[in-house]
C-alpha cells in the first residue's frame, strides 16, 4: 500500500475550471494522498492545471530553505534541462526571473510576451524562448507557519497572452494545492 505523504489535509472546497465543469477539491486530494513523493504530486497538480487550460504549460519552482535562493523545479512538459537551470539561481534584485521576484517580493509576476520582457535576464528569457514559452504568470506559494513563500506555481503558454487573459479562480486553487504539498 502506498504511504500518504500527504495526511489528513483534505478540505471540501469546489474548482470551477475554465470549461465550467466543477471539480471537488476532495477528488484532487484523493489523488494526491496516493502520492508516493512530493515530485510525484506536483506532476500531479501540473497535469491537472495543463488539463484545465488548453495549450497550458505547468510547473514549480521550490526555494531553498534559507530563502536565499530557488532549490529545483517541477516542469513535467519541459526538457530536464530547463528545470536544472532553476538550481541555485538567487531570489535578490536584480531578479534573474519572475520565480525569483515572486518568491522574494511574494507577489504574482506575470510576463505577457517573454520575447520583449525588459524586466528580466536575458538569459533567462532566452532558456523560455529556446522551449517555446512565450508567456507566464507566476503565484508565490506561502504556508501560514512558513516565514516567506515556499515556491511559485507556474502556468506558461506556447504565445503571448494578455494580462486580462490570466484567471485567479484558476489560479488560486492551483497554487493552494501546491502549498499543501510542499
Amino acid at each position: 500500500m502506498k504511504s500518504n505523504f500527504l495526511g489528513d489535509r483534505a478540505q471540501a472546497a469546489i474548482f470551477r475550471a475554465p470549461d465550467g465543469d466543477l471539480v471537488e477539491q476532495e477528488q484532487v486530494w484523493r489523488l494526491l494522498a496516493r502520492c508516493e513523493s512530493r515530485d510525484e504530486a506536483l506532476r500531479l497538480i501540473c497535469d491537472l492545471a495543463e488539463e484545465t487550460v488548453p495549450g497550458a504549460v505547468a510547473g514549480v519552482t521550490i526555494a531553498q530553505g534559507n530563502g536565499s535562493h530557488i532549490a529545483t523545479g517541477v516542469f513535467p512538459r519541459l526538457p530536464q534541462s530547463f528545470s536544472d537551470a532553476l538550481r541555485l539561481l538567487p531570489m535578490t534584485p536584480p531578479f534573474i526571473g519572475p520565480c525569483a521576484q515572486a518568491i522574494c517580493k511574494g507577489e504574482i509576476v506575470t510576463s505577457t510576451e517573454i520575447s520583449t520582457e525588459t524586466r528580466f535576464d536575458a538569459a533567462w528569457r532566452g532558456r523560455c524562448l529556446g522551449v517555446g514559452v512565450a508567456s507566464l504568470q507566476v503565484v508565490p506559494v506561502f504556508a501560514p507557519e512558513h516565514r516567506g513563500a515556499l515556491g511559485t506555481f507556474v502556468m506558461a503558454f506556447w504565445e503571448p497572452h494578455e494580462l486580462a487573459s490570466w484567471k485567479p479562480s484558476v489560479m488560486t486553487p492551483l497554487a493552494h494545492w501546491t502549498r499543501m504539498v510542499l
